[in-house]
């Protein structure tokens, strides 16, 4: 079925109709419910799950996922006179959107049994020869966004109670797990990837040690946080994962890097140029969270160690930076395998390690971490400038960022925000121009104030 068919760009009436901007958690059952004040009975409708995700994407902040504002269908009614009735009414309004749903003719005259989900929630992987259970085997296929314990509560719970989360999902009644599988089966969480593969599972029941990243039991919020017997997983590893569960922030889960089930707080960072300074690997990594300390290893010119207050904050430049290029060298960044970096006497004089205090980091009070800012983003070719005297002139801005490797071709303007403070977006050729500005112009001096840098996703016209 191609895009044309489904979009209905034919006037030609039909009696299959093409929606748009359904809500996402919607299924055949809500269909029906919203064609029968036009007396359009419902005779088969289809989900179109290749074009459709749960979410959006991330956001900025904490890696939360971004609802995604709809979802498309075709559903196929009694008669084309009904049909008729339908369109005339659109766009039309529901109770779980402040978005109005669009429908219109579809090119298609009819629905064909192969291409409908089934009105009893079959999927396309045929697995309805099984007993349906309320526990739910969940295989996410193409997972190239982190997937955690709480992304997938958050996708489920809105079929049901979900009681128990070990790579399956558990809910409280049997009911429930085949609504969300004959609703989710086929979908993607996130567009062009994480899909939902969903079958019923032979176990009676999930036992669950301990809420994580990996396993949630959310009849027991009181079970453990981290596993007793790992010395590596820390009380400020504990305190994390619960930050995370109670905020309802999808937090991400421990890669495949760390030897023992837990992010560290400390990235590894590779091939950098040997020229790179702790000051400008603090700039651009404190975007993400506060950092600790700053350690280049002197036997290896190109590599750093980067030690963050939290495991959260290293996952998160971890998944923002992966890839990115600094000063011309593309960084390779993973999990080290210490907890912490360690000082030895000599070093607080070395220009190979340096510690950051609280004033230094961007993240202070009730946002002592990224974790819940609005404005945590991959580099970008926009950085925002804040923090310099009123009088300085968009001129002088100019000439102080041109100062600096890749600054030298910028444009430049200047704006007040809403809590009345003269700030600044620049936009630069390229991203990794932007990059290397950030990480050497960043606390540098304008006047009598340390100029402030980050990536900002505005546009700048």
């Amino acid at each position: 079925m191609d895009a044309a068919s489904a979009s209905g760009t034919a006037s030609a009436p039909s009696k299959v109709l093409f929606f748009e901007r359904l809500p996402a958690h919607w299924t055949e059952r809500e269909v029906e419910r919203l064609l029968a004040p036009l007396d359009a009975p419902l005779v088969k409708a289809v989900f179109l799950r290749k074009r459709n995700a749960l979410f959006a994407g991330f956001s900025g902040a904490a890696r939360a996922p971004t609802p995604h504002a709809a979802v498309q269908a075709l559903a196929e009614v009694a008669d084309v006179a009904a049909a008729a009735r339908v369109v005339a009414a659109a766009p039309i309004s529901t109770d779980d959107s402040d978005e109005r749903v669009a429908v219109s003719f579809s090119r298609n005259q009819e629905l064909h049994d192969r291409a409908v989900h089934g009105r009893h929630g079959a999927d396309r992987h045929g697995a309805d020869h099984q007993r349906p259970n309320r526990i739910l085997l969940v295989t996410v296929q193409n997972a190239t966004v982190p997937v955690s314990a709480q992304l997938v509560h958050r996708v489920f719970a809105g079929y049901g109670v979900v009681e128990k989360i070990v790579t399956l999902v558990q809910f409280a009644a049997v009911e429930d797990a085949v609504r969300a599988r004959a609703a989710l089966a086929g979908f993607s969480i996130f567009p062009d990837c994480c899909g939902l593969q969903i079958n019923f599972s032979n176990l009676p029941e999930l036992i669950v040690k301990e809420n994580g990243v990996r396993t949630m039991d959310c009849t027991n919020p009181h079970l453990p946080t981290a596993t007793a017997k790992d010395p590596s997983v820390s009380a400020s590893r504990a305190a994390d994962v619960q930050a995370a569960s109670a905020d309802a922030a999808v937090s991400t889960p421990p890669p495949a890097a760390p030897a023992r089930d837990g992010a560290s707080p400390v990235l590894l960072v590779c091939s950098l140029r040997e020229s790179v300074t702790c000051d400008e690997l603090f700039n651009l990594f404190s975007c993400y969270g506060n950092v600790v300390r700053v350690k280049k290893l002197s036997n290896k010119a190109d590599h750093a160690l980067v030690q963050f207050m939290s495991p959260v904050s290293s996952q998160s430049a971890l998944v923002h930076l992966r890839g990115f290029m600094l000063l011309g060298r593309t960084m390779e960044i993973s999990f080290s395998k210490y907890a912490f970096i360690s000082v030895r006497p000599g070093d607080a004089d070395s220009p190979l390690v340096r510690e950051y205090g609280h004033l230094m980091n961007r993240f202070t009070g009730k946002s002592a971490t990224a974790t819940g800012s609005k404005h945590v983003f991959s580099p970008t070719r926009i950085l925002h400038l804040s923090n310099f005297e009123e009088s300085t002139t968009v001129e002088e801005l100019k000439a102080h960022v041109a100062g600096f490797h890749g600054g030298e071709h910028c444009k430049l303007k200047t704006f007040t925000s809403p809590s009345g403070h003269v700030q600044a977006l620049a936009e630069f050729a390229t991203v990794d121009a932007a990059t290397n500005v950030l990480a050497q112009a960043h606390n540098s001096t304008v006047g009598t104030k340390r100029l402030r840098l980050a990536f900002s996703n505005r546009s700048f016209h």
